[in-house]
This record gives C-alpha cells, sequence and structure tokens, in this order.
C-alpha cells in the first residue's frame, strides 16, 4: 500500500507546503499513525481510502504550515523543459519561476484545490470529499483559484496565453 500511494501522496504534500523534507516528512507521519491504527480509516463510511488519506495528507501539511512561516521555493524545483535552444530554455524557466511565485501567493485552500484538480488529477467530486466541501463550493473554489493565480501571474509580469 505505500509503495501503491506514496508518490501521489508525496505529489500532494510538496505542493502545498513546497519543500521536500517536509513533503516527505508529512506522507512518512501519515503512514506511520495508519499503521499503528488501522482503525482509524472506517471503511463502513464507504469512502475510498486514497480519499481518506489524501485528507489526513492535507491536514498535516495544514499543521506543518502554522508551525513554520512558509520559505519560498525549494532549491531542487525546477520543472523539465524539453526546449532545443538555450533562448527558449530560459524563457520557460522564467515563465515557470513566475507562476510558481505567482501560486505561492495564493491562500491555502486556493493552492489545494488546484493542487488536488490540475496536478493530482482527481475528478472535481473527489477532490470536493477530500476538502470536504460540497461540489458546487468546491468547484466556485477552483474557479476563483484560477481566476487569482491568472491574475497574480500576470501581475508578477507573466505573459497569459
Amino acid at each position: 500500500m505505500v509503495r501503491r500511494h506514496t508518490a501521489k501522496f508525496y505529489a500532494v504534500a510538496f505542493r502545498i507546503l513546497r519543500n521536500k523534507e517536509e513533503a516527505e516528512d508529512v506522507v512518512q507521519d501519515c503512514f506511520l499513525k495508519f499503521w499503528y491504527d488501522p482503525s482509524i480509516w472506517v471503511y463502513e463510511k464507504k469512502t475510498k481510502f486514497t480519499t481518506w488519506f489524501c485528507k489526513i495528507v492535507i491536514n498535516k501539511c495544514y499543521d506543518c504550515l502554522k508551525k513554520f512561516k512558509e520559505a519560498g521555493l525549494d532549491d531542487n524545483f525546477d520543472i523539465a523543459d524539453n526546449a532545443k535552444n538555450a533562448e527558449h530554455f530560459i524563457d520557460e524557466k522564467e515563465r515557470n519561476n513566475i507562476l510558481n511565485a505567482a501560486y505561492l501567493t495564493l491562500d491555502i485552500k486556493q493552492r489545494t484545490a488546484l493542487a488536488l484538480s490540475f496536478f493530482e488529477n482527481n475528478k472535481n467530486q473527489e477532490s470536493a470529499k477530500i476538502m470536504k466541501l460540497s461540489l458546487k463550493a468546491f468547484q466556485s473554489l477552483l474557479m476563483r483559484s484560477k481566476e487569482a493565480l491568472k491574475n497574480q501571474f500576470e501581475k508578477l509580469g507573466g505573459i497569459y496565453e
């Protein structure tokens, strides 16, 4: 179970925390909590394990953010670019840096909604369940998040395409 799900939950934690080590620690702590007391997941409630566990990971990330003031992007965070010329590579890297900076200005719920929908490719219904929102409330949050990201991106000098 750990091997099968760790990558997905790590990706969610990293998108929220923006720190590799913290994200790894969060996922490990959550799996250990479940290991020591598997009864905390009540199957009879008909909630998928991944939905339930993702909420546990997100809550742990929120707790970490409350404890530590978030410090910028991790130096190891680079988005792969397959461009063939250096100029294109530099433009893409600058655009990604602006996008990441814009992403970090969003509030934690907006970042979570974007992470669940776009980075983790969850369906809106599942993302809404994870965030304990109605589908309509989640869709509204997602739309506001996308608009806020676009506005911040443009404000920081990015060109929205």
